[in-house]
């Protein structure tokens, strides 16, 4: 495995403060919100490739299809820590319907890029096209620091809160309500290409973000 470089740094997005009576007339609701990210090294290699087959005979092309993937799919799950799925699957034919043209897109990824580069070379040989290399990170990778992101925003949160408080001249108590919610998962730069290249100057620093908002209860 790629060994990972992390950072964690915060950004705090505070929002103009809301003040709000709270049910107690000696409580006031203080609403802020604030964002957690964390930085690490993607660590997952991502290949985007696909068969594609024509002839003039839909049935032809489908066949010369199927058994390029199924040598591929064979090859790929033979490989170590390589992870293979099954994209989209289309027939389509000329304007004059005189030839069939089928195509299947397969995914290969694995943290291990070097395997991965080399099974690429393996199915290129087999016939298949490569349309794109991508950098992400991995699952347990990003629940990491999408962790390490909660508890830093969370933190930032609270000093806030008393922040605030102190400014108002009032004494911070705890928070009513807490909202958390996290960013979709992001994709490194895509890499268009007709032949195997190394990417590894592609590995930019990725982001996980973590939002958080929440209502302080404020006190005399």
């Amino acid at each position: 495995m790629s060994r990972l470089s992390l950072a964690l740094t915060t950004l705090l997005t505070l929002t103009t403060p809301t003040l709000a009576l709270a049910a107690d007339p000696a409580q006031t609701l203080l609403s802020l919100s604030a964002t957690g990210t964390a930085q690490g090294t993607p660590n997952l290699l991502t290949a985007s490739l696909f068969v594609e087959k024509t002839d003039t005979s839909i049935i032809a092309a489908q066949d010369a299809l199927n058994r390029v993937a199924e040598a591929a799919s064979q090859r790929a799950h033979a490989a170590p820590a390589v992870k293979i799925i099954a994209g989209n699957y289309d027939v389509t034919h000329d304007d004059n319907k005189t030839h069939w043209t089928a195509r299947q897109s397969i995914d290969i990824s694995s943290t291990d890029s070097h395997a991965l580069l080399t099974l690429v070379a393996q199915l290129q040989a087999l016939g298949l096209g490569l349309s794109g290399l991508t950098w992400s990170l991995d699952p347990k990778t990003r629940e990491h620091l999408a962790h390490d992101a909660q508890i830093e925003a969370l933190h930032t949160l609270q000093a806030q809160a008393r922040t605030a408080a102190d400014a108002l001249g009032l004494h911070f108590q705890r928070f009513k309500t807490i909202n958390i919610s996290n960013d979709a998962p992001p994709r490194g730069p895509l890499m268009m290409m007709s032949r195997v290249a190394t990417p590894e100057s592609t590995r930019n620093t990725q982001d996980v973000m973590i939002d958080i908002s929440g209502a302080a209860i404020l006190t005399p």
